[in-house]
């Protein structure tokens, strides 16, 4: 099944496709704000839930509340 992805899930989707590394939520939020200047660090956090849930990207756990997202697709 295809999901649709808005313009905001779009982009950082993109910005997790595109990483040389494995970027926390804040370092995606500061990437994806670069085009999309008015998105909030919220819906940042939302998207990446719901990627997970999609299972389009995992998250990878570090201990101390420290993770980091790598996309699976």
């Amino acid at each position: 099944m295809e999901e649709i992805l808005n313009t905001n899930a779009r982009a950082v989707l993109e910005v997790l496709r595109v990483s040389q590394k494995h970027p926390t939520a804040f370092d995606v939020y500061e990437a994806v704000r670069l085009t999309r200047h008015r998105i909030g660090l919220a819906t940042v956090y939302r998207i990446l839930h719901q990627l997970t849930e999609q299972g389009l990207i995992k998250e990878l756990a570090y201990g101390s509340g420290y993770s980091c997202l790598k996309w699976i697709c």
